[in-house]
Protein backbone atom coordinates (compact mmCIF):
# COMPACT_ATOMS: atom_id res chain seq x y z
CA UNK A 1 0.00 0.00 0.00
CA UNK A 2 2.40 2.31 0.91
CA UNK A 3 4.80 1.55 -2.22
CA UNK A 4 1.48 2.31 -4.05
CA UNK A 5 1.11 5.63 -2.66
CA UNK A 6 4.90 6.43 -3.15
CA UNK A 7 4.78 5.54 -6.97
CA UNK A 8 1.52 7.45 -7.55
CA UNK A 9 3.22 10.59 -5.57
CA UNK A 10 6.36 10.14 -7.85
CA UNK A 11 3.99 9.51 -11.19
CA UNK A 12 2.80 12.97 -10.34
CA UNK A 13 5.98 15.03 -10.26
CA UNK A 14 6.87 17.46 -12.76
CA UNK A 15 8.82 16.59 -15.61
CA UNK A 16 12.08 16.82 -14.83
CA UNK A 17 11.59 17.42 -11.53
CA UNK A 18 13.80 13.39 -11.40
CA UNK A 19 16.79 14.38 -12.69
CA UNK A 20 16.68 11.65 -15.15
CA UNK A 21 15.99 9.40 -12.37
CA UNK A 22 13.40 6.76 -13.14
CA UNK A 23 10.64 6.38 -10.70
CA UNK A 24 12.00 2.74 -9.78
CA UNK A 25 14.80 4.41 -8.90
CA UNK A 26 13.59 7.18 -6.61
CA UNK A 27 11.81 4.45 -4.91
CA UNK A 28 14.75 1.68 -4.32
CA UNK A 29 16.56 4.89 -2.64
CA UNK A 30 13.95 5.92 -0.59
CA UNK A 31 13.21 2.45 -0.18
CA UNK A 32 17.09 1.81 1.33
CA UNK A 33 17.01 5.22 3.13
CA UNK A 34 13.78 3.93 4.89
CA UNK A 35 15.80 0.01 5.59
CA UNK A 36 18.78 2.00 6.93
CA UNK A 37 16.76 4.26 9.69
CA UNK A 38 14.74 1.47 10.49
CA UNK A 39 17.75 -0.61 11.46
CA UNK A 40 19.95 2.16 13.30
CA UNK A 41 16.43 2.26 15.40
CA UNK A 42 16.82 -1.33 15.97
CA UNK A 43 20.29 -0.92 16.88
CA UNK A 44 19.66 2.24 19.17
CA UNK A 45 16.70 0.54 21.12
CA UNK A 46 18.00 -3.30 21.22
CA UNK A 47 21.24 -1.62 23.14
CA UNK A 48 18.75 0.74 25.29
CA UNK A 49 17.20 -3.02 26.23
CA UNK A 50 20.24 -4.55 26.99
CA UNK A 51 21.48 -1.58 29.36
CA UNK A 52 17.99 -1.52 31.22
CA UNK A 53 18.12 -5.04 31.27
CA UNK A 54 21.64 -5.54 33.33
CA UNK A 55 20.72 -2.23 35.21
CA UNK A 56 17.77 -4.38 36.61
CA UNK A 57 20.21 -7.33 36.66
CA UNK A 58 22.53 -5.43 38.96
CA UNK A 59 20.34 -3.99 41.43
CA UNK A 60 18.67 -7.23 42.09
CA UNK A 61 22.12 -8.83 42.69
CA UNK A 62 22.32 -5.63 45.68
CA UNK A 63 18.94 -6.68 47.03
CA UNK A 64 20.38 -10.72 47.40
Amino acid sequence: MTLDLLNNFLSNLPEGFTDNNTHADLIQQLASQADAKVNEYKETTSAQAVTEMNAAADKQKLQL
